[in-house]
């Protein structure tokens, strides 16, 4: 069985089972944030902006590449703005430089329009994901110079992959999930995202992924890499693989 007949199967099956979000859920779609120099710094906000822009059309498509195909869109950014607002990242702390807050870094978060972001997606070939996303189990086996373990929630070794794991997680808009103890899931358990990843002598990693939802399950592997690429390369995989599930109708609906 082919990529794309695994995928029509997957999305036929879990069409049955997706939900609505909440209006809490989709709203964090549409907003992201950005490090920005000064509050009045005009170039700063522009470019934050854009950053921001660029980060709610990869978390709403679930696609980590779209942007690049969004060049024109995100040069006129500011026009899909509703709303922003500043966070200070040295709140509590006294101003020292002569400059006052010039120089200070700020949080820049922003919201954008969902249904201007929306046609835009759709313009690009991407279909918004807006359903409740469900939460994607990851299981990630790592074999060093040292020994072979298991990244749980809570385990010494692996802290680097563990934080890379949620943060990308979080970037995509995709719940992880992290094994609480040295022990794998069931087998046949959905919404699976399993990995083997090894170091190389050169001290990168080369893994093999496999993802597993509704029955059926796909691998690929990462050539030599960061483990932090290689993560990323393997979440924002497999939330595009459920998206694409999740967003086309099931055969013969219509």
């Amino acid at each position: 069985m082919d990529a794309r007949s695994r995928l029509l199967i997957i999305g036929s099956a879990l069409a049955l089972l997706a939900t609505p979000a909440n209006a809490e859920e989709i709203e964090r779609l549409y907003r992201a944030s950005a490090i920005v120099t000064g509050q009045d710094n005009l170039p700063e906000r522009a470019r934050g902006t854009r950053e921001a822009m660029a980060a709610v059309l990869a978390k709403v498509s679930a696609d980590a590449e779209v942007a690049k195909h969004a060049a024109a869109a995100l040069a006129d950014a500011e026009s899909y703005v509703v709303s922003r607002s500043y966070r200070d990242r040295k709140a509590g702390v006294q101003i020292s430089d002569e400059q006052g807050t010039r120089e200070r870094s700020f949080v820049l978060e922003v919201a954008f329009d969902r249904v201007r972001i929306d046609a835009l997606l759709r313009s690009l070939g991407r279909e918004p994901w807006t359903g409740k996303r469900p939460a994607l189990r990851v299981e990630l086996r790592v074999t060093d110079a040292a020994a072979t373990y298991l990244v749980t929630q809570t385990s010494e070794r692996g802290w680097g992959h563990r934080e890379a794991i949620r943060a990308i997680g979080e970037k995509a808009g995709l719940p992880v999930v992290l094994p609480q103890v040295e022990a794998s899931a069931a087998p046949g358990a959905d919404n699976l995202l399993s990995g083997n990843m090894t170091m190389t002598r050169d001290g990168y990693w080369v893994t093999e992924w496999r993802l597993s939802a509704a029955g059926s399950s796909t691998q690929w592997t990462v050539p030599a890499t960061t483990f932090d690429r290689a993560i990323a390369q393997g979440v924002w995989t497999a939330a595009r693989r459920l998206a694409q599930a999740l967003t086309r109708a099931p055969p013969g609906s219509g």
